[in-house]
């Protein structure tokens, strides 16, 4: 597993683009210790990503040939940043260079050099969620959400057809009160299909208006 979280080390290195900074990454005996990372929108100059850390654990005789099984990745009270300008363009926490990097991953698949990652379980724990609407008439409407607990399990990259659990709980935060979202079910990440059954308790619609 040691030389499963160098690989990872190397991997995430690669992968990060511009805008992407990092505080502290420690190679730990059996998962890779990532503290501090943030993520600020290279032209809005708004940040729109910040994780206190992410720890990432190979599952034991992991393949260091082109293929990668990560038997749990935690991700520790991150904030996510969404936005929608007035024109109705949609930025959220994902890094700027998505075409290159997706022009990047086509020529690797016609020279047959695609990395290959199985991701057990994915756990998010205590993640927040600031949603601000400039589309809207008036002032911007912000949503936001805290408290967020996510976990998915079966996790494959590139994505291939395979039913995903997932759950996911939170709160909603209103004007004078919390209110509480739990969903549970599957996803298809290669299709986007899903069935899950969603409930909500308490959210004031004043939120949503």
């Amino acid at each position: 597993t040691f030389y499963g979280v160098k690989l990872i080390n190397t991997e995430l290195k690669r992968m990060m683009g511009p805008g992407v900074t990092v505080s502290e990454v420690k190679i730990r005996l059996t998962h890779l210790a990532v503290r501090g990372i943030r993520y600020e929108d290279p032209q809005m100059k708004k940040r729109l990503l910040q994780v206190e850390e992410i720890r990432v654990y190979p599952a034991l005789f992991s393949s260091l040939k082109g293929a990668l099984r990560i038997r749990e990745l935690a991700i520790l009270r991150p904030s996510f940043f969404f936005y929608r300008s007035r024109e109705g363009a949609f930025v959220g926490p994902w890094p700027a260079g998505e075409k290159e990097k997706g022009d990047r991953e086509t020529k690797e698949k016609k020279e047959g050099k695609v990395f290959q990652m199985r991701i057990d379980r994915l756990r998010i724990q205590e993640g927040a969620v600031d949603f601000e609407d400039r589309k809207v008439e008036g002032p911007p409407a912000d949503i936001h959400m805290r408290k967020m607990d996510l976990d998915v399990s079966d996790i494959r990259y590139p994505f291939v057809s395979t039913h995903s659990q997932v759950a996911l709980k939170g709160k909603m935060v209103g004007p004078s009160k919390e209110g509480d979202l739990e969903t549970k079910g599957w996803i298809d990440f290669n299709s986007l299909d899903m069935d899950t059954v969603f409930n909500v308790r308490e959210i004031e619609v004043k939120t949503l208006e």
